[in-house]
């Protein structure tokens, strides 16, 4: 902080208009909070607070990520999921009016920003703003308390009433499950496998096909194929094509040798999930940093059929660690699950 950042905050905090709203909310299950309104050369601010878990400094700085193997990173990936219900938002809807929302961006108040969220407070409370005593929120340490700066779409003269109603759009959002179910992964057989979603409603898992991928079969098959390399071609250069096709090359060999290949699931899921199987192997395992920084390369498979042996969706799944052609047999785990959290409307007020 200098005196010159000092004053480009109050020139920022310098508004046309603020109106304070200060409501209590509560959205996807979080405690939350309307602040209020800013408005300065025609473009509309709304400012929220959620209330979030509390950090865990100490167990975040315990293990550096080189340290950790690929588990405990996922499980760490997962548990700190962030699930910001404000920066979902798309539509704000009041007094049969729609407001669309142009961008967002959250952030805890910590010791980089707490001028700039010190300000806002401010601001509101020299308009009437102050939060219940009542309130979840009052209590809760700052570093708890997610605070969303949501810019509306269109310029407006003045701020809009939002006293009284109030409804918002949130978007679809994927949301990640632990499940670390071991599973022993046999080519030929099609067992089923039952797990629990995060509200406790069973679901199973109907694997139709467990076989060996030639991946590096299919990467010769694709850039050899007419179809898809006229395709290519209409958008870049023989030379960028030529390119293109080593850079996969390169990045195939990072992960998988040749003569080597993966085992591939397809399954359907009673639940509309998608879930990840991995080998135990891989999870147990730390990742490799290899020439140039750490690397990754993600394989996707979509089935021939659109349904499965149960009428349901059907999914694939690349299991991806290296294993002989002839491999029948891989230990592995239904690690997780994810599910699309669909676009829905909620009341607020």
């Amino acid at each position: 902080m200098n005196f010159k950042h000092f004053d480009r905050m109050l020139m920022k905090a310098s508004y046309d208009e603020v109106k304070v709203i200060g409501r209590d909310v509560e959205l996807d299950g979080h405690y939350a909070h309307i602040i209020g309104m800013t408005l300065k050369d025609k473009q509309a601010f709304v400012y929220t607070l959620e209330l979030q878990e509390q950090p865990n400094a100490e167990e975040e700085l315990f293990q550096s990520i080189a340290d950790k193997t690929h588990r405990q990173q996922m499980k760490d990936s997962c548990k700190n999921e962030k699930n910001i219900a404000f920066l979902r938002i798309r539509e704000f809807r009041s007094n049969g009016k729609v407001y669309e929302v142009a961008g967002a961006n959250s952030s805890i108040t910590q010791n980089y920003n707490m001028a700039e969220h010190m300000l806002i407070y401010l601001v509101m409370r020299e308009h009437g703003w102050k939060m219940s005593e009542e309130s979840p929120l009052y209590t809760a340490d700052w570093e708890c308390l997610q605070m969303s700066v949501i810019k509306l779409r269109d310029e407006m003269e003045e701020l809009p009433d939002w006293g009284m109603d109030l409804e918002v759009v949130k978007d679809s959002y994927p949301k990640t499950g632990l499940l670390e179910i071991p599973v022993t992964l046999i080519c030929g057989e099609s067992p089923v496998i039952s797990f629990r979603l995060g509200d406790d409603t069973q679901a199973e898992c109907y694997i139709n096909k467990i076989c060996i991928q030639d991946v590096w079969a299919d990467h010769e098959c694709r850039f050899a194929d007419e179809e898809y390399r006229s395709r290519i071609l209409e958008h870049v250069s023989i030379e960028e094509f030529q390119k293109m096709k080593e850079q996969r090359e390169e990045a195939l060999l990072a992960h998988c040798p040749r003569g080597k290949c993966y085992m591939l699931v397809e399954y359907e899921c009673s639940a509309d999930v998608a879930v990840n199987f991995y080998a135990n192997s891989y999870l147990d395992s730390k990742p490799q940093v290899h020439s140039g920084g750490a690397s990754a390369l993600l394989i996707m498979h979509r089935p021939d059929a659109a349904e499965g042996t149960h009428g349901l969706k059907l999914r694939g799944c690349v299991i991806q660690t290296p294993v002989e052609p002839d491999t029948s047999c891989l230990e592995a785990e239904l690690f997780s699950y994810t599910e699309m959290i669909k676009k829905d409307t909620q009341k607020m007020y």
